[in-house]
């Protein structure tokens, strides 16, 4: 059995076969060695801590006689999207640098841990998936089933385990000032009470939201619904902005509906925005890990209180887990029909199908393929103030050549931006 303790100096070690061995380099890209038989006696042996999926004896033993015997431990390689491991930072930049990573290690963490937590027979978490499903014209309530039977789900949760065996590696694929992700997608810092709270989101210099006269009260309440936001209930480690204050306040923000008229409301075009910290359009921008393509965006969205996000649908699978804590009953609600079009059109009143939403919620909700969603923040008879709705969020396979586009409900007939409500009928091309 190995023992991992920090060394007194630097790196990750473990002790095995009466020698130490630095296993910061040591492939995770792994499945543990219990589960690999014979292969992982050979690595053990050797001094390994894990073995590379697929391995077996005969390829370990191959692979130990073209090193003259010696049984090479297996590394994992990263490589990044857009040539980001050429970005290269001033020496009196890389404290900044570090800083951050480090804080978006610890969401992973946290992320990975949360998804992860066995259950109920279940070898990760159980998700909502559906809040309302139609079966023979009927709706029904809310269904749970585990995250596991999800292979999007789970070839996530490994490839972020890879890169928290291996941090040193991935590390290379980072670049916090997102130079390479296109200008559109780099995003804001949403006010300057938060930048000036953090010494990297001063260094950073994203745009401000209060620069963008749409965009000035949502920015001017945005470290509120931050901080209205709770780690405690199903999570291990803290991912709000109390425990990891750099991550948040210097990510990219992006107001994804600003521009696009079909999408409801002033308010809630200028009202919304999420913050992708691993992806392509991230600041963790890895392409592959041992030739697999990592398919993953992992970030956080902010959805300001009184609006509502009219129901929408998209190719890519999604998860969403309430960071907010609740003002009110009600005060935030989420909707899922798990149905194609021509059974959504026999709801003809979906309001009676969002639920509560808050910190407190034990199971991730999950979005599956082009399933039709919608969100409301209520105000709380305006005494909610500026806290929003804040998730942690991902989308699982963005990379797979498909359109990945956000399509957005026709509205009912004769219904207008300020209209759209969780009564709405809505008109939805699903596939």
């Amino acid at each position: 059995m190995l023992h991992h303790r920090k060394s007194p100096s630097s790196g990750t070690w473990a002790h095995a076969a009466g020698r130490r061995v630095d296993v910061s380099a040591v492939s995770s890209a792994c499945v543990r060695a219990a589960a690999l038989g014979a292969a992982s006696a050979l690595l053990l042996a050797a001094g390994c801590d894990s073995v590379p999926a697929g391995a077996t004896a005969d390829t370990v033993g191959a692979s130990s006689r073209r090193a003259g015997g010696a049984t090479p431990c297996p590394r994992v390689e990263f490589t990044c999207l857009d040539n980001v491991d050429e970005v290269v930072f001033p020496e009196e930049d890389q404290a900044k640098v570090d800083t951050l990573y480090a804080e978006l290690l610890l969401y992973l963490r946290a992320y990975h841990d949360v998804l992860s937590r066995q259950v109920d027979g279940c070898s990760t978490s159980i998700a909502t998936v559906a809040t309302a499903s139609v079966e023979d014209g009927q709706i029904s309530g809310k269904q749970e089933r585990c995250l596991d039977q999800y292979s999007d789900v789970v070839e996530m949760l490994r490839h972020i385990e890879l890169v928290l065996d291996n941090e040193q590696a991935a590390k290379k694929c980072f670049d916090p000032t997102m130079s390479t992700v296109p200008e559109a997608f780099r995003g804001f810092t949403p006010s300057e009470g938060l930048r000036d709270g953090s010494d990297v989101a001063r260094w950073l210099d994203r745009p401000l939201f209060t620069d963008r006269s749409a965009l000035q009260d949502f920015g001017a309440g945005f470290a509120t619904a931050l901080r209205n936001t709770s780690g405690s209930g199903p999570w291990s480690h803290d991912p709000t902005i109390a425990a990891l204050p750099n991550l948040w306040a210097s990510a990219g923000w992006v107001p994804l509906y600003l521009d696009r008229e079909d999408a409801g409301s002033q308010a809630f075009r200028g009202g919304y925005a999420y913050a992708e910290f691993m992806g392509p359009l991230g600041m963790l921008k890895i392409d592959a890990i041992d030739g697999e393509r990592f398919q993953g965006e992992i970030g956080v969205t902010n959805q300001r209180t009184g609006t509502f996000y009219p129901a929408h649908y998209h190719h890519a699978q999604e998860l969403y887990i309430t960071l907010s804590e609740s003002a009110c009953e009600d005060h935030y609600a989420s909707m899922l029909i798990d149905a194609g079009i021509s059974e959504i059109a026999q709801a003809t009143d979906w309001s009676d199908y969002f639920i509560p939403t808050d910190s407190g919620d034990q199971w991730p909700l999950y979005i599956d393929r082009n399933k039709v969603h919608s969100f409301e923040v209520g105000d709380c008879n305006g005494s909610a103030a500026e806290k929003g709705m804040v998730t942690a969020w991902a989308r699982t396979v963005v990379r797979d050549g498909e359109d990945q586009g956000t399509n957005i409900c026709a509205w009912p007939d004769g219904a207008g931006p300020d209209d759209l409500a969780p009564s709405s009928q809505f008109s939805c091309d699903s596939p």
